[in-house]
């Protein structure tokens, strides 16, 4: 990828092997003066490359978007990168070690070479300047390359190893394996460009989509985290018995939801966002035999989430609360919902000191909103937004780091395990292992704090992850080394320097024990001598890395993002969808949705009447909406509750025999009709649902994905939950939801609270959410009753009155109401109660407790798609003491000719193009807004386009300036009013600013052209951080490259370095 210039009009073109995205400055037309920019993404066939310069020798690895400074907007590249980490095959991370800014909207800085500084140097034209001055985006350039910024071209780096391994599909991934977009699943909280890519990432949602998949696939667009990221590879095992070689990998990202420096950013937004939030992955990967082994274990860390500051004043560590609790409790409340919604439980390990009053002050207010949250929720509290649980989930253990190691070292840091191991074998990692079906998750997750969330912090998570890793270890009867912990604690300790650069400006404290276990002289004077540079820094250069870090993120009050449009593809857009019946088609087929509780029982009853059931009034006298060819189900959906008995031991670790064997009983009777294959499986505790599709439509059903969702005991257990499938049938997206929601007559508002949890808790990758899907079905047990009395019930059920059961139907009421399930349909109940019955009879309940015949079972459905044809339910299967419901739909199926729209669309494009021209023609937006008439005629002419001139291209005059030397004057937007001149001289640039007391500055001599290079070569050249070596190498050995930054010619200029091989 390279940059290239087109001087009149001025533009500039990204231009990969085969497609180029191009960008021009449009002049603003409104008040607000908002930059406005005009973009195209095109074949370079399409472009006229002729009067195109390249701007730069270096090859581009991404684009990290759009930024204005000023009056200016500039694209930013990155030109040097350095391969560090591969935390599994085919996963790499890159460290950015260098960048360009090229402007977009003048040529001041166009071919002019950047020292490390970031100050031009005038090679055009040394008469005419007498120094130089430094470029707007020297800062940010020195912050994207002070070694914290990484990306990946792989895989979504915002992402976890757990949320990778369950929930990435293969349909993400271009035929070489390779993810071709992290945009739509990446978390922003972690994306550091997401203010320079935001009118990027629209402009790719508006492309078609054989042209969204052609930009991927170039990579233009590219995600940036900060933080920390490192791969290492060593051995488990001991060396006397055949040890196995592995890869231990760290991964640190930092949030840039309150990013900032240490004393400038503290505490809390109203957001429920926190300053120095860092999610912290350790990451084993290793092979045995044929098995691809991984296991991860995540933290986090953050400052204490409530509104405090602190003095940066020297010698000063005064903290001030700045809100009361009732004030900050629905900000605290905010954070924790995130936490919970996103690791499931929390346990904070609060590390602040009992002795120091400003940080005990900080505990004590700490706790008041724990306990408030707690007591205020009890186990089940939600947020009405979210529908996520919190209350309960938090526990916290309170270590005073500096009390416990005063005495015995920091060797008396390990002390934090016997208060925590409890809740790591309750939360656990996320392993997985390709020769076993089986992968284990982390349901929980620490949060760390201390005062700055550095030192201390970054030892006890060292701690932690090394307890993680042993315990791992153990269960899979894998030794370890000292080589393996050794290389474990360096990781920890560039780990915690590198965050705490960052934040703080210097090193870690303590690192020279993280590093090696040992605290000796050298080292106490090490973080004396840091500590003094934290003094300094936070005094007199923090506000300069604040203000740089804001730029970064949009966030100053005068900073307007940039405006990205594309005409033409807008226009294409439009006119597809007005046009789609000429490349699309629909048809109607069959699903079957069928809930049944098993209450953990095993039968070879005969299911044909499930399956196969009558066929309703509606479906007989036609009513269905819907002709379907076939009497049988294209699709069959199943889902089951309780498939085994809900005992500890099975919430701890469900048997999945029993959901093989209702997998064969189900597809033995489907077979009986036609051949039906089994496409997605899966089970959490005793809810599992099951997918069928006919082996003859297989072909049309793409991209399935699962997902999983616990409510039980807070979100805890998987006793309570939902299993959810997503896929497209041709080119209808469906999603299938079996759930299982709380018990209890009374627990309304607890099964209320389960339905947001898994709406809002079930996602897919990509961004997919329930809602986004054309057809969606919740089918499960429910658990509504009927709210009458059970006598009652039952004589109304003996003359099979159920409209009047109906009205008293929880349910019923709450969707009525609009409480649960919004915008759901049910068709009409016409069938008795579901529940309970005693096992093996058709009697209902008849112990003590005589529980009320309840529809506890139920279908519902959404979509425009979907019609209800046949509902329903078996009354001669009494193994359970429920019974199964079925529910049969008719579905409209889009089916869209992906060659002929594709056809169609560039037909259009080259149409449109031919009109308008290509964004080099575009010079305002004022003639964006035309639209070519239906009726055959040119559309009417403006000041900017006559119709009657090169077949509707844009007027052009061409004008020569009246001297050499001089432009167009860039302060005269109207040439027809004013008495400014129309040209002026081009300004020279300005000289260097000089220190007082500087000596003077000699001439600078003309470099040879030979010895010209950027500032990124220059930075791929500098030395480098030393990186051990191991002699050993293994197929596991990551090939780690050097420094990438190749010139026009292929020749790379870099530091022949490598990882830890």
């Amino acid at each position: 990828m390279k940059v290239y210039v087109y001087e009149n009009p001025r533009s500039l073109a990204l231009v990969s092997e085969k497609y180029a995205l191009v960008f021009r400055y449009a002049t603003p037309t409104d008040d607000k003066n908002r930059p406005r920019c005009i973009v195209e993404f095109a074949p370079i066939e399409k472009i006229d490359f002729r009067k195109h310069r390249a701007l730069s020798p270096l090859d581009c690895h991404g684009f990290l978007g759009l930024i204005n400074i000023s009056s200016d907007v500039f694209l930013c590249v990155i030109t040097a990168k350095s391969l560090v980490a591969s935390p599994r095959p085919g996963e790499t991370i890159n460290r950015v070690v260098g960048v360009e800014f090229h402007c977009l909207n003048r040529n001041t800085w166009d071919f002019v070479t950047l020292d490390l500084n970031g100050y031009p140097i005038d090679l055009h034209d040394q008469a005419s300047s007498s120094g130089i001055t430094e470029h707007p985006c020297t800062q940010l350039r020195k912050m994207l390359t002070n070694s914290s910024f990484y990306y990946s071209t792989d895989f979504d780096l915002t992402s976890s190893m757990q949320t990778r391994g369950t929930a990435q599909p293969a349909s993400m991934r271009n035929p070489a394996g390779q993810v071709i977009s992290t945009l739509e699943s990446s978390d922003a909280s972690f994306l550091w460009n997401s203010y320079m890519m935001t009118e990027l990432v629209k402009f790719r949602d508006n492309l078609p989509d054989f042209e969204r998949s052609e930009l991927d696939k170039c990579g233009f667009l590219t995600t940036l985290i900060r933080g920390f990221a490192e791969t290492v590879n060593t051995r488990i095992g001991n060396y006397d018995e055949n040890p196995i070689s592995c890869r231990l990998t760290i991964v640190s990202k930092q949030s840039c939801r309150m990013a900032g420096t240490r004393f400038l950013a503290r505490g809390i937004d109203d957001d429920g966002f926190v300053a120095n939030f860092v999610e912290t992955e350790t990451i084993l990967y290793t092979e045995r035999g044929q098995a691809q082994i991984v296991c991860a274990f995540l933290q986090v860390r953050g400052s204490v989430p409530f509104f405090w500051e602190q003095d940066s004043q020297l010698l000063s560590n005064k903290v001030q609360i700045t809100r009361s609790i009732d004030a900050a409790q629905p900000a605290f409340e905010r954070h924790m919902d995130y936490l919970c919604n996103k690791y499931g439980s929390i346990h904070v390990v609060n590390l602040l000191s009992r002795e120091k009053s400003h940080e005990n002050e900080l505990t004590q207010r700490y706790h008041g909103h724990i306990k408030k949250l707690n007591e205020a929720g009890g186990s089940h509290s939600t947020d009405p937004a979210s529908g996520s649980s919190r209350g309960g989930l938090v526990a916290v253990t309170d270590f005073d780091f500096h009390h416990e190691v005063s005495k015995q070292g920091y060797s008396a840091a390990t002390r934090v395990l016997n208060r925590v191991i409890d809740a790591m074998e309750e939360y656990g990692f996320y392993s997985a292992d390709s020769s076993s079906p089986n992968v284990t998750l982390q349901n929980g997750v620490f949060r760390t704090n201390c005062l700055d969330c550095l030192d201390r912090t970054n030892m006890i998570q060292q701690v932690i992850s090394r307890q993680a890793l042993q315990i791992f270890l153990d269960r899979n009867h894998l030794g370890c080394n000292p080589d393996f912990w050794s290389k474990h604690n360096i990781l920890w300790a560039d780990n915690g320097d590198q965050l705490s650069q960052i934040y703080a400006g210097t090193n870690a404290l303590k690192t020279s024990y993280t590093r090696s276990g040992k605290m000796n002289l050298a080292g106490a004077l090490a973080d004396v001598t840091k500590s003094v540079g934290r003094l300094y820094i936070n005094n007199f250069t923090d506000k300069t890395k604040q203000n740089t870090t804001d730029v970064l993120l949009g966030r100053l009050s005068d900073q307007e993002g940039i405006l990205l449009y594309d005409p033409i593809n807008d226009f294409v857009v439009k006119e597809l969808e007005r046009r789609k019946l000429e490349f699309s088609s629909t048809t109607n087929i069959k699903v079957f949705a069928g809930t049944f509780n098993l209450n953990g029982e095993l039968s070879d009853a005969d299911l044909a009447g499930w399956f196969f059931p009558p066929k309703s009034a509606k479906e007989l006298s036609g009513g269905a909406g819907f002709d379907v060819h076939d009497d049988l189900p294209s699709i069959v959906l199943v889902g089951f509750q309780e498939i085994v008995q809900l005992t500890p031991g099975q919430i701890l670790n469900a048997d999945p025999g029993k959901k093989e064997f209702w997998e064969k009983r189900v597809e033995a009777v489907l077979n009986t009709r036609d051949e039906y294959v089994l496409l997605r499986s899966h089970q959490l505790v005793g809810t599992a649902l099951l997918l069928f599709v006919r082996k003859a439509e297989v072909g049309f059903v793409k991209n399935i994905e699962g997902a999983i969702k616990k409510t039980g005991l807070g979100g805890m257990a998987g006793n309570k939950g939902g299993v959810a499938v997503s896929f497209s049938y041709a080119n209808t997206r469906f999603c299938f939801i079996t759930a299982h929601l709380a018990a209890g007559t009374s627990n309304i508002e607890e099964r209320h609270h389960d339905f947001k949890t898994l709406n809002t808790g079930l996602r897919f990758s990509r961004g997919l959410t329930i809602k986004d899907h054309d057809c969606v079905i919740w089918l499960g047990d429910f658990n509504y009753r009927i709210d009458m009395d059970g006598d009652v019930v039952r004589q109304i059920v003996a003359k099979k009155e159920y409209g009047l059961l109906f009205e008293h139907d929880q349910l019923n009421r709450q969707m009525v109401l609009g409480e649960t399930f919004p915008y759901y349909n049910e068709m009409e109940i016409n069938f008795p109660p579901t529940y309970k019955f005693d096992n093996g009879t058709a009697t209902y309940d008849t112990s003590e407790k005589f529980r009320t015949p309840s529809w506890t079972d139920r279908v519902l459905y959404k979509g425009t798609g979907l019609r209800g044809i046949n509902y329903g339910c078996v009354s001669d299967l009494l193994f359970s003491d429920h019974r199964p419901v079925y529910a049969e739909f008719n579905a409209q199926i889009l089916i869209v000719d992906q060659k002929r729209k594709a056809a169609l669309g560039k037909e259009l494009y080259d149409k449109r193009r031919s009109e308008m021209g290509g964004s080099n023609d575009l010079i305002s937006l004022s003639d964006l807004n035309e639209v070519t008439l239906t009726h055959g005629l040119p559309p009417p002419s403006t000041d900017a386009r006559k119709w009657w001139i090169s077949g509707g291209q844009t007027a052009k005059v061409p004008i020569v300036p009246p001297a050499k030397g001089m432009i167009l004057n860039p302060k005269k937007i109207n040439p027809f009013e004013g008495d400014l001149p129309d040209f002026v001289d081009k300004p020279a640039l300005p000289p260097r600013r000089k220190p007082i007391g500087s000596p003077p500055v000699k001439p600078m001599p003309k470099p040879k052209p030979s010895s010209l290079r950027s500032a990124s070569a220059v930075s791929a050249t500098a030395p480098q951080l030393p990186i051990p070596e191991l002699s050993q190498t293994s197929l596991l050995d990551m090939p780690i490259g050097p420094i990438e930054s190749q010139s026009s010619a292929g020749q790379s200029s870099s530091t022949e370095k490598s990882l830890l091989d």
